[in-house]
């Protein structure tokens, strides 16, 4: 059905984690949660979405291939990507004077995911 805003796709990602092909209206939620694995159209795209609709039915097989390499991210993937983000914000940090942490290393980021896919 088609959205005229979505918060954050969860309906896609569920749906590709199916392996259910996924026809979506082109927002920028979509696009994040989707990738290149959805078919996008715009929401008041009728026959656009008919020609979609027909077309999913029609060729599932190959709708099914170009998502079967679709994977859900896990924490460690997600603790993955933004490490690097952490340890930047943690390293601008030092130069503050500011209360000295409990950890008398300070936060330790590096390692996060593995330690949490383990």
């Amino acid at each position: 059905m088609p959205s005229f805003a979505e918060g954050f796709g969860l309906p896609i990602v569920e749906a590709l984690a199916l392996g259910t092909p996924v026809i979506a209206s082109d927002l920028a939620a979509h696009r994040e949660a989707g990738g290149s694995y959805v078919t996008y159209l715009h929401p008041i795209d009728g026959l656009g979405w008919l020609s979609a609709i027909r077309t999913h039915v029609t060729e599932q097989a190959v709708l099914r291939q170009r998502i079967a390499d679709y994977r859900i991210w896990t924490w460690p993937d997600y603790l993955r990507r933004i490490e690097p983000f952490l340890t930047s914000v943690h390293a601008g940090t030092e130069s503050r004077a500011r209360p000295a942490p409990a950890n008398e290393d300070g936060p330790q980021f590096e390692g996060v995911a593995e330690e949490v896919a383990s």
